[in-house]
């Protein structure tokens, strides 16, 4: 995954581990400052061990749920990335009609043949191109009424 939420997921790793860094640094300060505080927070461990031991394997089961959510995500994002740039074989580069600032190429959906012909016979002493190739592909959703 490279974002989550709309920022980058390098960013945010640093930003969280400051945040624990400093938010332990302030737990433990304020442990050495105030032991009576310290005491009053830490005495219901003791005393009530299944409620304690209940909310640290909450805390847990919650923390792996959301773990495997983003796992699940990284692995579908990877797959699916994957299988688009194996799908398109090996391309160094693509031209689209998009891409272009001359006027018969815009709005047209296609790239026209004649301008595939034109760039062939352009190209065709250049030693650094194996080969050209023409391709029309449509994304379109799928219904089976049959079913």
């Amino acid at each position: 995954m490279q974002s989550l939420f709309g920022i980058d997921t390098d960013v945010l790793m640093v930003v969280v581990l400051g945040a624990l860094v400093g938010i332990l640094a302030a737990l433990g300060f304020t442990a050495l400052l105030n032991r009576v505080m310290l005491k009053i927070g830490v005495r219901n461990l003791p005393r009530r061990p299944a409620q304690t031991a209940l909310i640290v394997v909450g805390l847990m089961l919650s923390t792996l749920i959301i773990s495997a959510a983003l796992g699940t995500g990284d692995t579908i994002y990877h797959s699916i990335r994957y299988s688009v740039v194996e799908g398109l074989g090996e391309i160094d580069e693509v031209l689209a009609p998009g891409d272009t600032e001359q006027p018969d190429l815009r709005g047209d959906p296609y790239f026209p043949i004649e301008r595939f012909d034109a760039l062939v016979a352009n190209t065709a002493a250049d030693d650094t191109i194996d080969g050209l190739a023409p391709l029309i592909a449509e994304s379109l959703p799928a219904v089976n009424p049959s079913t």
